[in-house]
């Protein structure tokens, strides 16, 4: 009898140490929809992560008193790139999506920052000010490969790969200004200018068919939101008010834009049109809402909102309905990003 009674026990044992496993194992898999957000939640500024009800949400980083942000994922969703300000030196770093293989990436020589992962190869962009002032470079996510991709007495930075993976958008104050400058990487880094205001031009975001960016500008006074086709044939102005308008952000069709607007005393998340009209209003808090971002499906936002009294991931139909705090944390969340896992290379 006490064998019998051995036997059952040890096969509860293993059938809960399996269960945990089993479960273990399907919190990441193929196709499923992740939030990538920064919190303080640590007292640090980590890179965190969660499921899209906001379930299981876990600290990716894991470092004390160190800083991590800028972060950027790869193609299919799985690893991440990073700036960390690890042993006091700007560097950047990649990492697997669980946080447990960890690699700098750069030398801590100078700045290294704003990294970002292509879509479509595996190419990191970076600024970094190694050679005397902000420039972009190119680098394998190894480390290796380094290539410096504009060269001038200016300040270029914060580049943002088209989603066909055929050009990087970026700053540079070469007229004094903001302006948007674009690298054609298939072309052998050929850099063209895309505007040409006197005016900051800033917060640019690509079109899912890489043919448009939308962008915030100040070149009218406050800033306002503008569309401009890269092949240099139409700007449009989307926005006129006397408030400030950010953020702005394709939907996956490529039919709506979604943004950011002040009203009296708060932020509030708006869409319109791509020629700006039909403009509705979305959220109506008492705190402010922004950085929107879509589901790669086009059904849900995720934004940040104060309405809590600190930052916090919020999520909503795309129509507004639906607004959940999926964070729901006495820290500051922050910087959300939709992950939507693909097949994985190992």
């Amino acid at each position: 009898m006490k064998k019998i009674l051995l036997y059952f026990i040890l096969l509860l044992v293993l059938s809960f140490i399996t269960s945990i496993h089993t479960e273990e194992k399907l919190k990441y898999k193929t196709g499923q929809d992740l939030i990538v957000f920064q919190s303080t939640r640590t007292q640090n500024l980590d890179i965190f992560t969660m499921h899209s009800d906001g379930s299981w949400i876990r600290n990716i980083t894991r470092t004390k008193l160190v800083l991590e942000s800028d972060y950027s994922l790869n193609a299919n969703g799985w690893r991440l790139t990073y700036w960390s300000n690890m042993n006091n030196k700007d560097n950047i770093v990649v990492s697997d999506l669980e946080g447990k293989t960890v690699k700098i990436v750069t030398k801590g020589i100078a700045f290294d920052g704003s990294p970002v992962w292509s879509p479509k190869t595996d190419l990191i962009a970076f600024v970094s000010n190694r050679d005397g002032n902000h420039e972009i470079y190119l680098m394998r996510p190894s480390g290796y490969a380094i290539k410096r991709v504009t060269n001038n007495d200016f300040v270029d930075n914060n580049p943002v790969w088209s989603p066909n993976g055929k050009f990087i958008a970026f700053n540079s104050n070469r007229n004094g200004y903001k302006n948007i400058f674009i690298i054609e990487v298939e072309n052998n880094n050929n850099i063209r200018r895309i505007t040409n205001q006197y005016g900051n031009d800033t917060a640019y975001k690509w079109s899912a068919d890489s043919k448009s960016l939308v962008y915030v500008s100040t070149r009218d006074g406050n800033k306002e939101i503008y569309i401009t086709k890269i092949d240099g044939s139409k700007t449009t102005r989307l926005t006129s008010n006397y408030v400030d308008d950010i953020t702005p952000v394709f939907s996956p069709n490529g039919k709506k834009i979604c943004y950011s607007s002040r009203n009296k005393e708060t932020m509030d998340i708006y869409i319109m049109d791509i020629n700006g009209k039909n403009k509705k209003r979305l959220t109506k808090s008492r705190g402010d809402d922004y950085f929107p971002v879509y589901s790669p499906d086009g059904k849900k936002i995720v934004f940040v909102s104060t309405r809590d009294g600190n930052k916090e991931i919020y999520i909503m139909d795309s129509d507004g309905k639906n607004q959940t705090n999926l964070s729901n944390h006495p820290a500051d969340d922050n910087y959300p990003i939709w992950n939507r896992l693909k097949a994985r290379e190992d």
